[in-house]
């Protein structure tokens, strides 16, 4: 299995909750094959199969709207994501 890690933050603060990591194929999307929690500092960490993925964290109760972001896993590499959200 390969690894990315990522975290996400809303204008300087820690974003909490949960991310969802779909399959994608041929630009079209797949089923949810993770959904790590946030933890301390934003952070988390997900093993994949090498593919293609879009990540996105859950919307916030307050009106953010996170960004998806696309990562492509390569075997035996680790891969960073960064989530950017929008607005409060």
């Amino acid at each position: 299995m390969s690894r990315f890690v990522g975290f996400g933050r809303l204008q300087g603060v820690r974003l909490s909750g949960t991310v969802h990591v779909w399959t994608v194929k041929d630009g079209k999307l797949g089923k949810v094959v993770a959904s790590p929690r946030l933890g301390p500092h934003s952070f988390f960490k997900v093993a994949l199969k090498p593919g293609t993925y879009m990540v996105m964290a859950i919307p916030s109760p307050h009106g953010a709207r996170p960004q998806p972001q696309f990562v492509t896993v390569k075997p035996g590499q680790y891969r960073r994501v960064i989530l950017y959200v929008e607005g409060m």
